[in-house]
C-alpha cells in the first residue's frame, strides 16, 4: 500500500490541470481501484444491509471506500438475473453517471477546481438500483502555481 502512494504521488506531482474547461468530466477523471483505507465514515443502510462510505481528498484526488455488508461484487454478473447481495456501485459525480465500480476503494483522479457533487448507488447485478446510496459534496482545492 505504501508503495502504491508514493507511485501516485509521483504521478499527481507530474501532472498538470490544463484545458479542463473543455472536455468533458469523464475524460478528464480517472477512476482506481484500491484496497480499504478509511477516514470520513457516513452509514446508511436498508433492513439488512448496510454501507459506511470512507472518504478523503490527498492531492487533490479523492480516495473513497465503501463498506458493503452483506455484499459481492460480480463484475461478471452485470446484466444478469439479481441475486440478492451481489452487484456494483454506480458512481455519479455532479449528477451524471461516470462509471460502474466492481470493487469496494477507488481513486478519483483529474477533477477540476471546485465543488463536485458525488453520489455512490449500490447496483444490483440487472442494474437496478438496491434502496442504499450516499450522496456527499467535496471541494477540490485550487493547485498552488509552480515556481519558475
Amino acid at each position: 500500500m505504501k508503495k502504491l502512494l508514493v507511485v501516485l504521488t509521483i504521478l499527481i506531482a507530474f501532472s498538470t490541470n490544463i484545458g479542463y474547461a473543455e472536455v468533458p468530466l469523464r475524460e478528464q477523471i480517472e477512476i482506481v481501484p484500491l484496497q480499504s483505507m478509511g477516514v470520513i465514515n457516513v452509514v446508511a443502510g436498508e433492513k439488512d444491509r448496510t454501507m459506511t462510505v470512507n472518504h478523503e481528498i490527498r492531492d487533490g484526488d479523492v480516495y473513497i471506500e465503501c463498506l458493503i455488508h452483506p455484499f459481492t461484487f460480480t463484475k461478471e454478473k452485470v446484466g444478469h438475473a439479481h441475486k440478492d447481495g451481489e452487484g456494483h456501485i454506480r458512481l455519479y459525480i455532479n449528477n451524471k453517471h461516470v462509471d460502474s465500480i466492481f470493487r469496494p476503494a477507488f481513486i478519483i483522479k483529474g477533477l477540476p477546481t471546485g465543488n463536485h457533487e458525488i453520489k455512490i448507488e449500490v447496483a444490483k447485478n440487472d442494474k437496478t438500483p438496491y434502496d442504499l446510496e450516499e450522496t456527499f459534496t467535496i471541494s477540490i482545492p485550487e493547485k498552488p502555481a509552480a515556481n519558475s
